[in-house]
């Protein structure tokens, strides 16, 4: 090859390869000073982070449900019942509490619950104004009380956390929707005793009809006896709704609303239904309710509305003889189930219904409302003479009672008239068979006692003689 053209090639490669090379550094990104914890080995997401999220599918046995709940993927919502609520065990002086909006259309304003710390007093938690076709979700902090300073450096020194209690309670307007709680971050060595112990607590349940006026049930003495008590409540209260169907035709009465996850408006047959008949039935569900405790003890104090719409007194006996039934045989068989007797509320007819079902956990409760005290010492009382003593062993009830209270009228399954008619009956028998079985004994003493008396008589004829 000429020289001239192999020098002229090598000058072509040797400045196509200074071009390359010029380009190539102009397009080179200046490198990122490389952290100590971006590496191919230890990232970012891998560092143990200061704070946890529970769930109650995560962690689920650091919740325990009151009342009637229901799972929508990763959202537990609560029935619009009054005093659903939910309990959790949390660690830490970090508790912030994760909610969705629930299921409604519009601008919502003044959307609150309740949340308690500790068996403390219970705190309205309100939520900002929000528009609900957006699905927002909320997350707001819990103030947890600051630790005894002896107990806190103890903590610091060993290391560990202190757990609470924290109780939130639904409004039933705007029912909770609950996703999880942040705390601190702690090894959470989750085991069942926790909630076994929740699970000794006694739980009441609580079926009335209120008057359209009645005070709302978080101001209630019935309501703040059971929390100064520390029971768990769940309450089936309804204002302004008769207990029986013949009360209000084109609406269900609280005795067949009982049934579903939620009350509400208008009769539940679809042909004359004023809104679409509720899919939320309770008992024989196919997908069913958040599991929670069963109460063990039932107390039904209804007929107020009832007799404020004349409703008959034998229409009322017949619609209560049919939910007890309900409650014995299909919703509350293990329970004892106390029925509240009031002054010229349907006495006579509430006592025949309970004695007709001839149940031995069934008992009629006598109201004093001339007792000192008013509703609340009367309903200290009821809880602390009937209904503490038969729970758990391991419940401090004397503790919290305090004092004994005296013994309430709390009758048998045998208490109405017709009851009473019954027991005179059986005595009248007992008494009439112990004759018959003792005719023969009972003959001849008369036999003798006749003797006696002719012998007597012919002892006096023999004298006069």
């Amino acid at each position: 090859m000429n020289p001239v053209k192999h020098f002229a090639v090598l000058l072509f490669f040797a400045v196509l390869l200074f071009c390359g090379s010029v380009m190539a550094a102009e397009d080179k990104k200046p490198e990122e000073e490389e952290k100590p914890f971006k590496n191919a080995v230890f990232q970012e997401q891998y560092f143990v982070k200061d704070e946890a999220f529970i769930t109650p599918r995560t962690h689920p046995y650091l919740f325990s449900f009151t009342g009637r709940w229901m799972r929508r993927r990763e959202v537990y919502q609560a029935s619009t019942w009054p005093g659903t609520s939910v309990t959790a065990l949390i660690y830490g002086q970090t508790c912030r509490v994760k909610v969705k909006a629930p299921v409604k259309e519009g601008i919502v304003e003044g959307h609150y619950f309740l949340a308690s710390v500790d068996n403390g007093p219970q705190l309205l938690l309100t939520l900002p104004t929000y528009n609900a076709s957006e699905n927002p979700v909320f997350e707001f902090n819990l103030d947890i009380p600051q630790l005894d300073d002896t107990v806190s450096n103890a903590a610091k020194t060993s290391n560990v956390l202190i757990p609470h209690i924290v109780e939130l309670t639904s409004e039933p307007n705007y029912p909770l929707n609950l996703i999880g709680i942040t705390l601190d971050n702690t090894i959470i060595r989750q085991g069942r005793d926790w909630l076994k112990r929740q699970n000794k607590i006694p739980t009441i349940e609580y079926i009335s009809d209120k008057l359209a006026d009645a005070p709302a049930l978080n101001t209630t003495a019935v309501y703040h006896v059971a929390r100064e008590l520390r029971l768990r409540q769940e309450y089936v209260v309804a204002h302004g709704k008769c207990f029986s169907p013949e009360c209000k035709r084109s609406q269900a009465g609280l005795a067949e609303q009982y049934n579903y996850l939620s009350p509400f408006d208008g009769n539940p047959r679809p042909q004359d239904a004023r809104e679409a008949m509720p899919s939320k039935f309770v008992f024989h569900r196919d997908d069913p309710l958040v599991e929670g405790k069963e109460p063990e003890f039932v107390m039904v104090d209804v007929g107020d509305n009832d007799l404020a719409h004349n409703v008959n007194g034998l229409e009322f006996m017949q619609s209560l003889q049919a939910f007890l039934g309900n409650l014995i045989v299909n919703a509350r068989p293990e329970a004892e189930i106390f029925v509240l007797v009031r002054a010229g509320r349907y006495v006579t007819e509430t006592e025949d219904a309970i004695v007709s079902m001839r149940y031995p956990h069934l008992h009629a409760v006598k109201y004093d409302e001339r007792r000192a005290g008013g509703d609340a010492a009367w309903h200290k009382s009821f809880y602390c003479s009937y209904i503490l003593p038969l729970a758990d062993p391991s419940y401090p009830y004397r503790e919290l009672c305090g004092t004994a209270y005296e013994q309430l009228s709390v009758g048998s399954h045998m208490t109405g008239s017709f009851g009473k008619t019954v027991l005179v009956l059986l005595v009248l028998g007992g008494v009439f068979g112990t004759l018959y079985s003792r005719r023969r004994q009972l003959m001849a003493y008369i036999g003798q006692l006749r003797g006696y008396s002719n012998v007597s008589t012919t002892d006096k004829e023999a004298v006069e003689n």
